[in-house]
């Protein structure tokens, strides 16, 4: 077992000294690992926008939003939609928050002098 754990550390090590030498990667990892807690508490929401979509596209029953699992709706590649939209969504959802905060922030500086 200690064999394996060893391996399984140097691949990911080596998978990330590969990453790191290609930058736009390199960035765009950084970034989500700076908005994992974001990404942490609002990923659920988002993964219910796309089992909706699902339930509506293949007339499923909607009693499947309303469960946790999505054994059913992550089959034929929609995994990938689960992961796309769960990472994406959240920090899109932030970075319209801080823009909205930025214009109001601006908006009472206006104000105030």
């Amino acid at each position: 077992m200690s064999c394996q754990v060893i391996a399984g550390f140097i691949f990911v090590l080596s998978i990330a000294e590969i990453l790191n030498k290609q930058k736009i990667l390199s960035s765009i990892f950084s970034y989500i690992g700076a908005n994992t807690l974001t990404i942490l508490c609002l990923h659920v929401l988002f993964f219910k926008f796309v089992t909706a979509i699902h339930v509506y596209l293949y007339n499923e029953p909607i009693s499947i939003l309303y469960t946790h699992a999505t054994g059913a709706t992550t089959a034929n590649g929609w995994r990938i939609i689960y992961a796309i939209v769960g990472i994406a969504g959240p920090i899109a959802l932030r970075y319209l928050y801080l823009l909205i905060k930025q214009n109001i922030v601006k908006l009472r500086e206006v104000k105030n002098v």
